[in-house]
């Protein structure tokens, strides 16, 4: 039954195997950790593997199972997180090898909500920081498609563990497109959704009106399901929401027959690579098949607004951590303190003036929202780069990674609104290309709706790296 996991089941899949008993939690996690034990050196996945938890985790899983307590789809799945969300008893390092003794004595709350539902944490997936630290203390993790290639940056371990089968989805947070340039950069869904819609609480985090915690997975399915778990409001996180959670999984195979879908217009395409914008006008073409309407729309702030964000993230985190700053904990990353330090030093009068840019850029969303139901974007204006090469020239200018991997991205940070990353084909190098999708906030049912719609025409998602076990 296990032996063609990796190419042929979801999540969702797998959930219906476990629960009508044709496969254990106990055989998948044996398969998962068959494929870690041969992929992760190669690719550099996981800080932390957590084998014996996970393995007595199954254990009861499986009794649980057998004795028809089943929990729910999310029973006996293996999963990893990025590893900066707390988990009880099991080192959580961000990535910096300083904190490598570090154990948290409570869970985060997504993890807490994962655990309630049965699912297994397999390991602390990878992350690194890109420019901000060129020379991580794990090393980079390695793109599937290619070992040669980036897999992104910061959320990096989460998005090539899914693209590679070492578990069927993982958690990741997104700061200014951490959940989804790995993504795309990888070939795998990945969300980051409405700001305050999945708790923080328990996690290390680097952006305070930034960050998001959102899933990875395969299927935009299989993200609904997982979200069903993780979404909702908790007290022990200032920013959580208490707008009413959905079921995601609901409409997501209803008709998007009259979807009305905007595309930025003018400069927003300019510096994207030829390669990138055939295929995302080839899934707008796609959208257009299926009824979409699509509608043209001009966005300058959405386009340049990005280049404020290292600004606020930066003072407004160093607001929050103020009072630490004299006397800062063992178990705080040095990124976080590089940023609240940074953040210390700005000036007042550029800080008004980065609320200001963010207030326009909000209204501009709001307004092109106003008249469609989803937005269309690139998620980078190049394809993944070569391992370890984070400055490039295009059109005669320089760029740095960031430039590179959060254009598109940080806006939507800035903004709060969900966004999604959808594979959407490959560069003749063989690696992957994806577009992203932005609707309105508390709205990612429309998101998984429209992407789910598009897998079922477009298929890039059934394809897989070339690694067998």
């Amino acid at each position: 039954m296990t032996g063609d996991l990796h190419n042929s089941h979801t999540l969702v899949d797998t959930a219906l195997d476990l629960k009508t008993k044709r496969l254990s939690p106990i055989e998948l996690l044996e398969y998962h950790f068959d494929r870690i034990d041969m992929l992760n050196d190669k690719f550099n996945l996981y800080i932390t593997i957590n084998r014996d938890n996970a393995l007595l985790e199954a254990e009861k899983a499986t009794k649980e199972i057998l004795d028809g307590h089943y929990k729910g789809p999310l029973h006996g799945i293996p999963y990893s997180v990025k590893d900066i969300f707390y988990t009880k008893g099991i080192p959580t390092t961000a990535g910096e090898k300083k904190l490598r003794c570090f154990r948290p004595g409570y869970n985060a709350t997504l993890i807490s909500k994962l655990e309630q539902s049965g699912a297994i944490l397999i390991g602390k997936a990878h992350a690194s920081y890109g420019e901000f630290f060129p020379e991580p203390d794990y090393g980079f993790t390695k793109n599937p498609w290619n070992s040669r290639y980036f897999a992104g940056y910061s959320s990096d371990g989460p998005a090539a563990a899914v693209a590679l089968g070492t578990d069927l989805f993982s958690i990741g947070s997104d700061g200014g497109g951490s959940i989804r340039y790995p993504a795309a950069c990888c070939g795998v869904i990945g969300l980051k959704p409405t700001f305050g819609r999945v708790s923080r609480h328990g996690s290390t985090v680097f952006g305070i009106p930034n960050d998001h915690a959102g899933p990875f997975t395969r299927t935009a399915k299989d993200a609904a399901l997982v979200m069903n778990v993780i979404s909702g409001y908790d007290k022990m996180d200032p920013y959580s929401s208490n707008h009413h959670v959905p079921d995601y999984l609901k409409d997501i195979e209803k008709s998007i027959k009259g979807l009305k879908i905007g595309v930025l217009s003018g400069e927003c395409w300019d510096s994207v690579d030829l390669e990138i914008s055939n295929a995302i006008n080839d899934a707008i073409n796609t959208f257009k098949q299926n009824g979409c309407q699509i509608k043209y729309l001009p966005a300058s702030t959405i386009v340049t607004a990005g280049n404020f964000h290292t600004l606020l993230s930066e003072v407004e985190s160093a607001a929050y951590y103020q009072d630490q700053l004299k006397h800062w904990p063992a178990y705080y990353p040095d990124i976080l303190m590089w940023r609240v330090i940074n953040g210390s030093r700005v000036l007042a009068i550029d800080y008004v003036q980065a609320i200001q840019i963010r207030q326009h850029l909000i209204k501009e969303i709001s307004d092109c929202l106003n008249q469609v139901d989803l937005l269309i974007t690139p998620i980078t204006m190049l394809p993944p780069p070569v391992l370890g090469k984070f400055r490039f020239t295009l059109n005669s200018q320089p760029l740095g990674i960031s430039d590179l991997s959060s254009k598109f991205c940080r806006p939507f940070n800035m903004s709060g609104h969900p966004a999604l990353s959808v594979p959407c084909g490959f560069t003749s190098k063989g690696l992957p290309i994806a577009f992203q999708l932005v609707s309105n906030y508390f709205n990612e049912s429309v998101l998984l709706n429209a992407s789910n719609i598009y897998q079922k025409c477009s298929l890039w998602h059934l394809r897989r790296p070339y690694t067998t076990i």
